[in-house]
């Protein structure tokens, strides 16, 4: 849920099979305390979500002008998203300009809006404010681009965890560190 510095803590004490998934009493409570061991004072933070209602696609369309390219991109994301399209929350990134073919090359991210509001929502209740909802692959590969540097001598290991409900993600990096 958040990236976290320097804390251990042995994460099998977390019940997660006693958190129902409708538990935002709890899953908040449980956040802020790891946030005050981990002594984070920004309440900014970023959440991401993952799952079967987020799609993924990469796609190319007709070069046209940025006014035109939102509409359009919601048009063509008709053919790959699974369930109804107002129901959910599209973005996009144009990766490449194919100046040849006049063509755009870009990523085209769909995700249930009911997932983003209950993330969004959860943050909040633990007393964060939400600057950006992302896929967890993407921030998680972002966070790691950002937080590691090369190695200096004597530079510390850098961890990246990421918590989710039924799994725990963490890659390291550092001198003599494996990147599994």
């Amino acid at each position: 849920f958040f990236l976290m510095a320097g804390v251990h803590r042995d994460l099998t004490a977390f019940p997660h099979d006693a958190l129902p998934i409708s538990g935002r009493e709890t899953i908040p409570s449980i956040i802020k305390g790891l946030a005050e061991e981990a002594h984070i004072v920004s309440k900014d933070v970023n959440v991401a979500v993952s799952g079967p209602a987020v799609i993924v696609r990469f796609i190319s369309m007709p070069k046209m002008r940025d006014e035109e390219l939102k509409s359009a991109v919601r048009f063509e994301a008709e053919k790959f998203i699974p369930f109804n399209i107002n129901d959910c929350l599209l973005d996009f990134q144009v990766l490449r300009k194919n100046e040849k073919e006049g063509k755009l090359d870009m990523v085209l991210v769909a995700a249930k809006r009911d997932l983003i509001v209950s993330k969004v929502e959860t943050a909040q209740a633990a007393g964060f404010t939400v600057r950006a909802v992302d896929v967890d692959s993407f921030a998680l590969a972002n966070s790691f681009a950002r937080a590691v540097k090369p190695a200096a001598p004597g530079e510390k290991t850098c961890a990246v965890v990421n918590i989710g409900y039924t799994e725990i993600e963490e890659r390291r990096v550092g001198k003599d560190v494996d990147l599994g």
